[in-house]
């Protein structure tokens, strides 16, 4: 390959896919899972030419090539992602559009598990919460390069309809020797007080070439109803645990508010900031351990409810 040379992120997936075809699998259940990449982990000291995010199309994210496009603040957003973090835009800094206006626009940062010591790989997070539905870029950059950009906005046009939520990272990890999992939180919050949490985990194999998405797990979640002004909104908690190759969700509906006022009813790790991650998850375990909960089961090769195809089992 051509020093500076990059191949955009959908001709990466063909590629894999050839690779994945001409190769043999050597771990069945992964490559059914997740069939257009060859399962092959890199060895601890080797270092990948390329380091991409493969199989994100499946979470309804748009590998993109023109950044900002989908924004009211490009430039802003151009500016989050430049092709070389030297010099850039960094976590916490202000982002301003070409006016010199402040604008909604936030950069996280996070160090992914390296394929060697020698290696530097960020995945960067990009939010224009300009709106209710966000418009969000994940990137990843190999030792301060960018490599490619995906983006997911949660407007049912482009969820098959589903009524997703705005994503968010919270920790990159790596679990195994070839496997990285990226905890996220998604968000929505309506008018007249409706709105949904819901935590996933989603698990990225590591194979040639890049991170290459295997699947996402349930962790847990809450729902909020509207407010009609004539009787509090109904509430639905769930949770959930993996238990062998099978997802178990647990889910009360509508839930009685003395047991939700009681588990709510708990120091915040938050402090005066309100309600943490920590907070919500307590509270949708002490809901769901006091109050006799509907369970289904999944496979974890079944699509789960972000995902293409994947239908809601916490209700």
């Amino acid at each position: 390959m051509m020093p500076g040379f990059r191949i955009p992120c959908l001709m990466v997936t063909v590629l894999a896919i050839g690779m994945a075809t001409s190769a043999p699998q050597t771990t069945p259940d992964a490559s059914a899972r997740n069939p257009t990449v060859e399962m092959h982990p890199p060895t601890r000291t080797e270092t990948p030419a390329v380091t991409r995010l493969l199989g994100l199309e499946r979470l309804y994210f748009e590998c993109v090539t023109a950044l900002g496009q989908s924004s009211l603040h490009a430039s802003a957003v151009r500016a989050a992602l430049p092709r070389d973090l030297k010099g850039s835009p960094s976590a916490g800094d202000t982002l301003r559009d070409e006016d010199g206006f402040e604008v909604d626009v936030s950069i996280a940062d996070f160090a992914v598990p390296a394929f060697s010591r020698d290696t530097r790989i960020v995945l960067r997070q990009v939010t224009d919460q300009s709106h209710r539905i966000h418009g969000i870029w994940w990137a990843i950059y190999l030792e301060g390069r960018r490599q490619d950009v995906w983006y997911f906005e949660a407007s049912p046009d482009r969820t098959d309809g589903k009524l997703l939520a705005n994503h968010t990272i919270k920790r990159v990890i790596r679990e195994t020797n070839d496997q990285i999992v990226i905890d996220i939180v998604s968000t929505m919050f309506r008018p007249q007080g409706a709105m949904w949490i819901s935590a996933w985990r989603l698990v990225f194999a590591v194979v040639s070439g890049g991170l290459a998405y295997q699947r996402a797990e349930e962790r847990y979640g809450i729902s909020r109803g509207y407010d009609d002004g004539e009787k509090p909104p109904s509430s639905t908690y769930w949770t959930a645990r993996r238990n062998g190759r099978e997802i178990e969700v647990m889910t009360v509906l509508d839930a009685p508010e003395a047991v939700v006022a009681s588990c709510e009813n708990q120091p915040s790790t938050a402090g005066d900031d309100g309600e943490s991650d920590i907070d919500v998850e307590r509270t949708a375990l002490c809901v769901t351990s006091r109050v006799k909960a509907q369970v289904a089961k999944r496979s974890i090769d079944a699509p789960g409810f972000i995902e293409r195809g994947g239908i809601r089992h916490s209700q």
